[in-house]
């Protein structure tokens, strides 16, 4: 209920899964459920920490989020994830960075 409150008063709302564990939990996946009914729009789903992987690894991973949320949002459509590294450090991995540039323009605009 809170969950739902706050995203019905959001302008957008970031769902940030974890590169290195790609777990998604019962409780997230509840939330998410109560949220996305009527917000679907503002939602964008954010594979944080991305600079961390290879891209063999990447691929997976975002294939793998993808698939999960298409069960979860129960669309045809494939949700858009948004890959980057979000820290003040450096890049781990820099073959990454222009990539994560476009995304990161994509989902704050």
């Amino acid at each position: 209920q809170v969950s739902k409150w706050f995203a019905d008063r959001s302008d957008l709302i970031l769902l940030l899964f974890d590169a290195h564990k790609l777990d998604i939990s019962d409780e997230f996946k509840h939330v998410i459920d109560t949220i996305r009914l009527h917000n679907g729009d503002k939602i964008r789903c954010v594979l944080n920490k991305a600079d961390g992987v290879t891209r063999e690894q990447l691929v997976r991973v975002y294939g793998s989020l993808m698939w999960s949320m298409g069960k979860i949002f129960d669309s045809p459509e494939v949700v858009r994830v948004y890959t980057g590294s979000y820290w003040n450090g450096a890049l781990i991995n820099d073959d990454f960075r222009r990539m994560f540039e476009k995304d990161e323009k994509l989902l704050v605009r």
